[in-house]
């Protein structure tokens, strides 16, 4: 869900297709992005107690009325850094892959389709460059300089090749 400048994103896990399929279902995930999209959190563990025990109860109610246990798995909720975002939603919506973007030309979308497309494809393990652990920024780095070596690379641009 886009909506006043913010994405929200849900993961709302169910036993059955039958259950996933359902109007109930779809409604109460509807009805958990709306109440969430107001906060900014990376995730429904930390999340404040007093919304976290909403949206718990909101579940609680829809598990009563259709008898199969959901729980919400994770939730992510961001204020967009453009106003410019294309949300791809996989068939079956079991994945998602979100792309921000400043269009240059009038109509980006078809070139930020295919990235999107592609990002779904790669199965990216960070949701941003931001998140990644600085260990594994420096292990990827020494990878990267070992590699370029090997290359045959003159030793005075290596740093910038590995930047």
């Amino acid at each position: 869900m886009v909506q006043d400048g913010k994405i929200a994103v849900l993961k709302l896990g169910c036993e059955t297709d039958f259950v996933a399929n359902n109007d109930l279902f779809n409604d109460l995930i509807q009805r958990v992005l709306t109440s969430a999209i107001g906060t900014e959190c990376v995730s429904f563990d930390v999340l404040d107690e007093v919304k976290k025990e909403e949206l718990t109860t909101m579940v609680a109610e829809v598990v009563g009325k259709l008898g199969e246990n959901m729980k919400i798995i994770e939730l992510f909720v961001k204020k967009l850094p453009s106003s410019d975002v294309y949300v791809y939603t996989h068939a079956g919506s079991k994945l998602i892959a979100v792309v921000y973007y400043n269009a240059i030309v009038a109509d980006a979308t078809e070139s930020v389709k295919k990235a999107a497309l592609q990002i779904a494809a790669m199965d990216p393990t960070y949701l941003s460059v931001d998140t990644i652990p600085t260990q594994e920024i420096e292990t990827m780095k020494t990878e990267f300089e070992s590699e370029v070596k090997a290359s045959g690379k003159p030793e005075a641009v290596i740093p910038n090749i590995v930047a």
